[in-house]
């Protein structure tokens, strides 16, 4: 049997790795109580909620990818698909079980000697976090936190979730960055326009290319607002200098509104780009801290007036006029 949860409690001296089956979950909690006299902190890693609750249960809870399916444990990854060639779909279905059970694990000993801080972030949902609506870890009351080994008892009362994007093949940690765009609003500009984005982040010390901001499918932008998205990458290239934005609108013959000819506008207009990521703050333990950028169009304008199919590119260097507005 494969059980969907890992839960660790971690002593002063020693960590303790406890198994539970969420059939008796319940119970095995209240045999566990965090208020225990020898307990100086339970974390709880969800893995695979599809088979059990969801609720926060300790003094803090990880959710690794929303706690579901796993990066690299579908039925699509390789060996999945060769073990349900040869031995049959209950074959499979109980490896792909255990690579969403053991992932729990191997992110913990994986956050012993990491150099890639494990931060999570506190959020209501897994979708707010994924739109950058949780990622200030500024003057932190617990808004952030680092899983893992490392992980310290946060300020806030138990009873709150923290969400986390990894990869899905090791190194498992991924650097985050939030990317907000400001979209201008000019007279000749569409009320909304919907399609696909990636950009490319340039810094003095390497480039991260085609981060896609809509791995989900198109996005809705709305001229005159601003717009988050929260992306991950296995490497730390510091402070971004330069951004290249790509945008690509898309027609969806579902919605007769976004069919775009000759008489509407599919341009996207962006005032301005910001990059923030998430890092530690040099202590070991530590919850983190951001790295903000602010990158302006190098055009006359003081937005990027981009076709469907085409890039812009922003840089650090917004006169005052600019950040004005």
């Amino acid at each position: 049997i494969f059980y969907p949860y890992t839960f660790l409690r971690i002593y002063q001296q020693y960590m303790h790795i406890l198994i539970v089956e969420f059939i008796n979950l319940k119970e095995n909690i209240l045999a566990f109580p965090m208020n225990s006299n020898n307990t100086n902190l339970i974390i709880y890693v969800y893995i695979y909620l599809g088979y059990g609750m969801s609720e926060p249960c300790g003094h803090i809870d990880f959710y690794p990818n929303n706690g579901k399916e796993q990066p690299g444990c579908d039925l699509t990854e390789t060996p999945l698909p060769l073990t349900l060639i040869k031995e049959g779909i209950e074959e499979a279905s109980r490896v792909l079980v255990a690579c969403n059970h053991v992932r729990a694990i191997k992110l913990f000993i994986e956050s012993i000697n990491s150099k890639c801080p494990y931060i999570a972030h506190k959020c209501n949902s897994y979708q707010n976090f994924l739109q950058g609506k949780c990622f200030s870890c500024k003057d932190n009351d617990g808004g952030c936190a680092i899983m893992g080994l490392n992980t310290v008892r946060p300020n806030n009362a138990p009873g709150s979730k923290y969400f986390i994007s990894t990869g899905k093949d090791t190194p498992y940690c991924r650097r985050q960055y939030k990317v907000m765009l400001d979209l201008a609003k000019p007279p000749r500009a569409e009320s909304w326009v919907q399609g696909f984005m990636k950009v490319s982040l340039h810094s003095d010390n390497g480039v991260i290319r085609n981060l896609d901001l809509t791995p989900n499918g198109y996005e809705r932008m709305e001229h005159g607002t601003s717009r988050s998205f929260v992306v991950t990458h296995p490497d730390d290239i510091g402070q971004v200098k330069q951004v290249e934005f790509y945008w690509e609108y898309d027609m969806d013959v579902l919605q007769p509104r976004s069919i775009c000819f000759f008489w509407c506008n599919d341009h996207l207009y962006v005032s301005s780009i910001g990059v923030t990521e998430a890092d530690e703050d040099g202590n070991r333990g530590k919850r983190g801290i951001q790295v903000d950028t602010k990158l302006c169009s190098q055009g006359p304008r003081e937005y990027a007036d981009i076709a469907s199919r085409t890039s812009a590119v922003f840089i650090d260097k917004c006169d005052d006029q600019v950040l004005l507005n």
